[in-house]
């Protein structure tokens, strides 16, 4: 039910957005915190968010069957058609200094997941006209991805995530006709953070909990020779938990805990993809962008949560 509600909320594209703050974000205590600890705990907020939007994405990618837009359909008789491909996505991600004395500093890093990527045809659509098929074509898809947080740089996560999902065609592409599609996939994603919860060698400590979500893509792709263009646009919707905890004097044994039971994370992607074909074989690259956040911070401080991102990756995909 969980999945099924944020599914239709992130199919709403058209509903109004909440307005939220760093501090409302996440845990909501940013404001009770000291003078001295409040530009650290919007930090915090702040990184925590960005992580939260750029994680999906690196684990599922733009496309997720790498270098078409177009349904793989069904060989001759009732066998489906099935593609694999291994893929491997990565996307600079800088976040704020979370260490007190750190205010201008900057973490950045580049995650990078390892994936693969499966689907199978299950329904070879309707044919509309002599060299135009594919509609209502049905293919399963499922993924399994690995991104590994640096740990050097005091973050953790050790993530594994799988997802599972379809996609709808509304073309098949042929010597006439592009291949057009949408698809829909379900991920959920490992926990992951920074620091410490003792705050024993950092001043604050995140983590996020049982963080799942959809990525929502349309395409349309076409192919000249051996060379294939596919360009689309998707919305990845995302929510979950977070915990924090930050060094502050005033509060109670001098430690503010911060808490987030709706972390939510809505970004639009753009993505386009060229593939090369030999026969069976299809070596594929992907550059995408994501967009930054809507919410507007009450008290400034980095300004990163509003920023847009790039991703990009190189993928193998056979084709049977």
């Amino acid at each position: 039910m969980r999945a099924a509600r944020l599914l239709l909320f992130c199919l709403l594209v058209t509903a109004p957005l909440r307005a939220q703050t760093a501090s409302e974000a996440f845990g909501g205590n940013c404001a009770t915190a000291s003078s001295g600890a409040r530009d650290l705990c919007l930090r915090l907020a702040e990184g925590a968010r960005i992580l939260t939007a750029r994680t999906p994405v690196v684990l599922s990618g733009g496309n997720p069957v790498p270098g078409t837009a177009s349904t793989l359909g069904m060989r001759i008789g009732s066998q489906p058609r099935l593609s694999i491909a291994a893929r491997v996505t990565g996307s600079p991600v800088t976040l704020p200094g979370f260490q007190q004395a750190a205010a201008n500093d900057e973490l950045g890093f580049t995650a990078t997941a390892i994936a693969l990527d499966v689907g199978v045809g299950v329904f070879g659509g309707l044919t509309l006209a002599s060299t135009v098929g594919g509609f209502g074509s049905v293919d399963l898809l499922a993924s399994v991805a690995h991104l590994r947080m640096p740990a050097d740089e005091g973050l953790f996560g050790d993530l594994t995530s799988w997802s599972g999902g379809v996609r709808l065609g509304l073309l098949r592409e042929s010597f006439t006709a592009p291949g057009v599609s949408v698809s829909a996939m379900y991920r959920e994603i490992d926990d992951f953070g920074y620091g410490d919860p003792a705050l024993a060698e950092h001043d604050a400590w995140f983590r996020t909990e049982g963080l799942s979500g959809w990525s929502i893509r349309a395409a349309a792709s076409k192919r000249l020779l051996g060379l294939g263009l596919t360009a689309g646009a998707g919305r990845d919707c995302y929510s979950g938990q977070a915990i924090g905890r930050i060094h502050d004097p005033v509060a109670l044994s001098g430690i503010l805990v911060l808490r987030d039971d709706d972390l939510e994370s809505r970004r639009t992607t753009l993505f386009a993809n060229a593939a090369f074909t030999l026969i069976i074989l299809h070596a594929v690259a992907e550059l995408g962008w994501q967009s930054g956040g809507r919410e507007e911070a009450a008290i400034p401080t980095t300004g990163r949560l509003e920023q847009a991102g790039l991703y990009g990756s190189l993928a193998i995909r056979l084709s049977l």
